[in-house]
């Protein structure tokens, strides 16, 4: 996440959006806040067993991309 999260390449949003739902579901990371703006919905974590934070722009994922994004941060984690 820490790797994604330094990198500017928005080609890679969706998978730090879907990574960032998968380490929340694994309970590694806490959600603290839901920002909304004009730029859209921004969601902030905390890490749980260090504190560091994350923030993470919401890409407005369709749930028939869902399913794509996963693949692509399975692919990106091996």
């Amino acid at each position: 996440m820490r790797r994604y999260m330094t990198e500017s390449d928005e080609g890679h949003a969706n998978a730090r959006y879907i990574l960032a739902l998968m380490l929340e579901r694994k309970r590694l990371l806490k959600q603290i806040e839901a920002k909304e703006d004009i730029h859209g919905r921004t969601l902030v974590y905390e890490h749980v067993k260090t504190g560091e934070v994350f923030i993470v722009p919401d890409p407005g994922l369709r749930m028939d991309q869902v399913e794509a994004v996963q693949n692509e941060v399975a692919a990106l984690l091996q």
